[in-house]
Order: C-alpha cells, then structure tokens, then sequence
C-alpha cells in the first residue's frame, strides 16, 4: 500500500535510506570509510527525511515500511541543505567537507542541465534489501508520474539504477564526473498527462 507520510511516520524512513545508500557509489566518494560513511548517513538519511517532509512529500510502502521515495517540485536549494542541519553535519567531519561541497556542486549543475521549468525532483528513492524485487520502487515512481503534469527528474551515481530508471520512462540527458571512478547521471521522463487549463 502506497501512502504520504506524516513527519512523524517519515522518521522511519531515514534509517531505510541509510542502508539502501551504504554501497552507493555516490556514497562512497563523500566518505570512503565503511564505519564513517554508515554513521554520516544516519545522520543523513535523518536530516533528509526531514528537509523533504517539510520542503516536498515522502511516500511509503510496504507494512512495515519497506520502500520510500523522497519528492519536491524543483531543486533543493543551498539555503534548504543548510537550513535543515547539513552545514552542521558537513563541518562535523572536515576531512568529508570538500567532498560534501563537490558532491552538491555537481547535483546543482546537472540539474540545471538537464532540466528548466516545473518538474519534480526524486529526491532519493530506496527499497529495504528484503523487499527487492517485488516491484515497490517502481510503484513508487510510477504513482507520483502518473498523478503529475510536469516531468520528472532524479540523478543517480549507480550505473545499475540507469536500467531500472530506463525502464520507468527516464532517459540520461547528462553526466557529471566526481572522480575517475564516479559518475552521476541526470535523468529525466517526460510528463505522463497533457496539464489540464482550469476552467
């Protein structure tokens, strides 16, 4: 069952995200320590939830929760990352901060990229390892696209999810290097229904 999530039920959904994102490829180039990148993204996945609960929607599925996509109509904004505790999270760690900064530098300009206009944003997109395969993520995208008349774009470092995405209707339209051994991609799926003129 597929629903939005007050703030207090989208709590449960950091901890979700924290695990789906521990082997990200993304991840991995903020913090390549496996201790350190699990503890930032208990903080992370906490601190996002929140941000996208008060800026967007977050909506859940499974009982108990087993996946969670994240949504806003338009980008993040740097005022959003740094009003909702992130400064503080990138300056707990200084040795992560230039690569936090890159990292967000890179999102921001792929997204001016790929996409100008209304759209929404999927934020982070995650399904619990024992759910895998049983379609969550996809109804979790598709419900949202088939309910909007704007496009839809996400970014992704995961070269696996560019099929997945593929399949839901995203097409890449840019990339962005983090490093020799990273990449992001922006993708983006056109509106599924015409916008209808109020009458």
């Amino acid at each position: 069952m597929l629903r939005r999530l007050d703030l207090a039920q989208a709590a449960a959904a950091g901890p979700l995200l924290a695990a789906a994102f521990q082997d990200d490829p993304g991840m991995r180039f903020v913090e390549p320590d496996d201790a350190r990148r699990a503890r930032f993204l208990a903080d992370m996945g906490r601190l996002v939830v929140s941000l996208v609960a008060h800026r967007g929607e977050v909506w859940g599925a499974g009982e108990p929760l087993s996946g969670v996509a994240l949504w806003t109509v338009g980008p993040l904004t740097t005022w959003d990352w740094a009003t909702h505790g992130f400064a503080g999270l990138a300056l707990r760690a200084p040795s992560r901060l230039g690569r936090m900064l890159k990292n967000g530098a890179a999102i921001d300009r792929l997204h001016a990229r790929c996409v100008s206009g209304p759209h929404d944003y999927l934020v982070m997109l995650a399904v619990d390892q024992a759910a895998r395969g049983q379609g969550l993520a996809t109804q979790l995208v598709r419900a949202r696209r088939e309910g909007s008349a704007r496009p839809t774009y996400l970014e992704t470092a995961n070269p696996k999810n560019v099929q997945l995405y593929a399949h839901l209707g995203f097409e890449v339209k840019a990339r962005e290097r983090l490093d020799a051994a990273t990449e992001l991609f922006g993708m983006l799926a056109p509106a599924l229904r015409a916008n209808t003129p109020a009458r």
